[in-house]
């Protein structure tokens, strides 16, 4: 019975086009911006403009890791240009950033991530 329910799901999954199926790797290389905010809302929605705009920037040529060097508040990422290599199973990062880093494609660019530390701007790395 099992041999039988394994070759149904194994047909579903092949009639699946393969640019189509899901992926379930378990380590990804992100590069990330931080910028933390001021309290205030007035504040907090011009950090999120500001991360939009680095985002339309480099889906129009620009470099991630030229805007991760200028604008990071992240210092101790910026020798790496901003990049973290993250594991499901690793709970180094805090469950905004890793939830939304597992949900993109290769070479997507996020829109703002809100977390503890502030707002993030994430690329996922093209391997």
């Amino acid at each position: 019975m099992l041999k039988l329910r394994q070759k149904k799901y194994v047909t579903f999954f092949n009639k699946i086009p393969e640019d189509e199926r899901p992926t379930f790797g378990t380590e990804l290389k992100v590069f990330q911006i931080i910028v933390e905010p001021k309290v205030d809302k007035e504040e907090e929605q011009r950090v999120i403009e500001q991360l939009k705009g680095f985002k339309k920037d480099v889906e129009n040529g620009s470099s991630f890791k030229s805007k991760v060097v200028l604008y990071t508040e992240d210092k101790a990422s910026i020798p790496q240009g901003g990049l973290y290599t993250l594991n499901r199973k690793q709970p180094r990062m805090v469950k905004e950033f890793r939830d939304m880093a597992f949900s993109m494609k290769e070479g997507q660019i996020s829109d703002p991530v809100k977390t503890v530390y502030g707002y993030h701007l994430l690329y996922l790395e093209k391997n």
